[in-house]
């Protein structure tokens, strides 16, 4: 179980930034000074392909250097040139990716000196993706089936064991093989589950892709149910990648969109604009947002009646989007209810009865207690990072409880929020319905270390071709 004061390590969660200190490292044993210095300059990489152009050209130096020091088959050489690779692939110039790559596989094969698995399997992996992204799927399963071949070294890390199902995973989904890739994915994230309980992992996008193959046949539910703690964790892990939470909302959306719920797609869609910096401002959006300004101002500075005539205002703006902007509508009527003193019980009954009325429309005709609509609003205000507006609506479902005492109305069940941080990774996955129970009942019987037969289990080996 994850331990809350060991939360700061597992907040570093970006693949550029665990590659930058790789890179780093490599050339800290091997590289001089005036060739680690030039890299430390560069403070992040923050996946800016200029930036991994460059750091690609200072490693060429470095490779040359080792030429001529350590020869042409040492490994230092070969994981140098890996690394180069892996710099061109993420500065999306692929072909000479998968050159470098490729050699980088070769050297390593004829070194003189003993080679890391590790390192080995790593290169496999990388040019696995390399020749993925150039749609070569027969020679990206051999990388993969070659780094299969090493898994039952023991000295192999879980952190490749994981990166070795995931590209295998990719390579299924690239190929349509959506059940096949269903499970391969299922198996990564349940991995990943345990891996954080050690060292930071992308946990995030394999629930991501999961989400797309549960949506690939038609298990709308489940695709929903990843996506939603792909964003939980998201924020739970402290992400610093927004391209990422975009994907999740824009992903989410197009479930929602799916499930007929269009008022629920079109929240995630504008906070996805948003994200992008490009807020929409049409359709009486703008006005709407500066009425409210003026009311969180009016609100900030104590001044209750002003706040409540603006928040009126900015419903009466809305009026003609009354079914469009159902979920905006919520937001208000939330914050009108909050600012209204329980003695003006007339006023209080009204507001609830538009609360119940906004429900309604927000969830597009489908059969939902108000306090179960308000709980699912907060959380996809939630994932998109906006906080007062789930803290608004937290607020509202202890005045929708407290009502429903004073009307003795029996309490709605809770259900217990699991994540990451308060559970094992088998109960987080059990608890949310993302992987199959006989998925979860293997792992207890040894699936966290992989064997060449789980490779033969999802790919037959005889369709793929030797390099």
């Amino acid at each position: 179980m994850l331990a809350s004061p060991r939360e700061n390590e597992f907040s570093r969660i970006s693949q550029n930034e665990v590659f930058y200190e790789q890179i780093l490292a490599h050339v800290g044993h091997f590289g001089g000074s005036d060739i680690l210095n030039e890299l430390r300059a560069f403070e992040n990489l923050d996946g800016d392909p200029r930036k991994m152009a460059k750091v690609a050209l200072i490693l060429k130096r470095l490779f040359k250097q080792l030429q001529a020091e350590l020869g042409e088959n040492h490994a230092a050489i070969g994981k140098t040139e890996m690394l180069i690779g892996m710099c061109l692939h993420k500065a999306r110039d692929p072909e000479p990716s998968v050159k470098a790559l490729r050699s980088a596989v070769t050297r390593l094969q004829q070194a003189d000196d003993e080679v890391d698995v590790n390192t080995f399997i790593q290169c496999l992996c990388a040019l696995a993706t390399s020749y993925r992204d150039a749609s070569a799927y027969d020679a990206s399963r051999t990388c993969i089936k070659q780094a299969y071949r090493l898994l039952e070294n023991t000295s192999v890390s879980l952190r490749l064991q994981c990166s070795t199902l995931e590209e295998l995973a990719a390579d299924l989904l690239c190929e349509h093989r959506y059940k096949s890739a269903l499970e391969a994915y299922e198996r990564v994230v349940l991995m990943k589950a345990e891996l954080l309980k050690t060292e930071p992992t992308d946990i995030v996008r394999p629930l991501i892709q999961l989400s797309l193959c549960h949506f690939s046949v038609h298990q709308l539910d489940s695709a929903e149910q990843c996506l939603i703690k792909a964003g939980e964790i998201f924020h739970k892990l402290k992400y610093n990648e927004r391209v990422v939470l975009t994907q999740i909302l824009d992903a989410l959306a197009g479930v929602m969109r799916h499930k007929g719920q269009f008022i629920q797609a079109d929240l995630l869609e504008e906070n996805a604009f948003e994200l992008r910096g490009r807020s929409e401002q049409m359709g009486g959006h703008m006005l709407y947002g500066n009425l409210l300004k003026e009311a969180q101002k009016a609100e900030s500075e104590g001044n209750a009646a002003i706040a409540k005539g603006k928040y009126r205002d900015a419903l009466i703006s809305l009026e003609g989007q009354r079914l469009k902007r159902a979920a905006e509508r919520l937001q208000i009527l939330a914050k009108l209810l909050l600012l209204t003193g329980r003695h003006q019980t007339v006023q209080r009954s009204s507001l609830f009865s538009d609360i119940e009325d906004s429900v309604r429309a927000i969830f597009c005709g489908v059969p939902v207690e108000t306090f179960e609509g308000v709980k699912r609003m907060g959380l996809l205000y939630e994932l998109c990072g906006k906080k007062e507006h789930s803290n608004n609506l937290k607020l509202l479902i202890g005045e929708l409880l407290s009502r429903m005492e004073e009307i003795g109305q029996s309490q709605p069940n809770q259900p217990v929020r699991i994540t990451i941080a308060e559970t094992s990774s088998t109960e987080v996955i059990t608890e949310i319905g993302i992987v199959e129970e006989s998925v979860v009942e293997s792992s207890e019987k040894g699936i966290l270390r992989l064997t060449t037969s789980d490779f033969a289990n999802v790919v037959d080996a005889d369709d793929v071709e030797e390099v």
